[in-house]
């Protein structure tokens, strides 16, 4: 992670198990939205899933890798992967404050992630630290919590109804994702035969 001067970054966080053309959606939203770079993190483990990822950490990353293709606004950080454990937010965003003293700190989160934002560790330092950024999702009212400090706004996509957790369930009875993830990512999904039964 290089050290920058003042620019706006929004910390995109996630098992992306595996990474979806939803996500890349959202992510393409927020360069709309007006910040400079979106950085993809995949999670070791979500405390709030209570279930480690399907596919492997270096799995998932490359697939990260392979969806982003070097695009313009993109980068990946596998701090939280090396770090092992419990991924916590607070942690990766206090890491990128400390090395970024002056710049703007946004966090992407989804719909169902919003509303559960008062179970988040250290909510309010991180509340301190950055500007939500919420993706809506079909499935949950988008309804804003009660939180002191809360600074978000809504982006102007949705993640879809296919989650991830369908499209591995597509993946395990070897049927079709009818074009919702990058054709290479998919590709490289059938050649490791990752979520496959």
């Amino acid at each position: 992670m290089k050290k920058t001067d003042c620019r706006k970054i929004a910390l995109y966080g996630g098992s992306f198990d595996p990474v979806h053309n939803a996500h890349l959606g959202v992510a393409t939203a927020a360069l709309t939205a007006g910040v400079d770079e979106v950085v993809f993190i995949p999670a070791a483990n979500s405390p709030l899933k209570g279930k480690s990822p399907s596919a492997s950490g270096s799995d998932r990353l490359q697939m990260l890798e392979i969806a982003l293709g070097g695009q313009k606004g993109f980068s990946v950080d596998d701090f939280e992967l090396k770090k092992g454990g419990a991924s916590y937010t607070i942690e990766t965003v206090s890491r990128y404050r400390e090395r970024n003293p002056r710049c703007e700190l946004y966090l992407i989160i989804g719909g169902d992630q919003f509303i559960q934002l008062s179970r988040w560790h250290r909510i309010d330092e991180l509340l301190r630290d950055c500007v939500i950024l919420v993706a809506a999702r079909p499935d949950y009212e988008l309804v804003e919590p009660a939180l002191a400090g809360l600074r978000w706004s809504q982006l102007g996509c949705s993640l879809s109804s296919v989650s991830s957790t369908a499209l591995r369930e597509l993946l395990s009875n070897k049927q079709a994702t009818k074009g919702f993830l990058h054709p290479a990512v998919e590709a490289f999904i059938w050649e490791k035969e990752l979520y496959i039964s």
